[in-house]
């Protein structure tokens, strides 16, 4: 359960690092790049869709975060 929490923090990181950083590097970006980095900030559908429907398969979110983490690093060395 700690090991989920820990995750949850993590993944919430990511997203705000993400977030920051397509502001920050927005203007270098072409509409469709811009577009494609904003999408990750959205869980997939097979992760999250509310509240209360969520996925307990830690792989969908495993790949979502891997796929933000490359982004991440891709708008880093903007």
């Amino acid at each position: 359960r700690g090991e989920m929490l820990r995750d949850g923090i993590e993944d919430y990181e990511y997203f705000v690092t993400l977030r920051d950083l397509i502001e920050e590097k927005g203007a270098r970006l072409s509409r469709q790049q811009r577009a494609a980095y904003e999408a990750l900030l959205t869980p997939p559908d097979d992760v999250y869709t509310d509240r209360r429907s969520y996925s307990f398969d830690p792989a969908p979110m495993e790949r979502h975060r891997d796929k933000v983490a490359r982004a991440i690093m891709e708008l880093q060395a903007r």
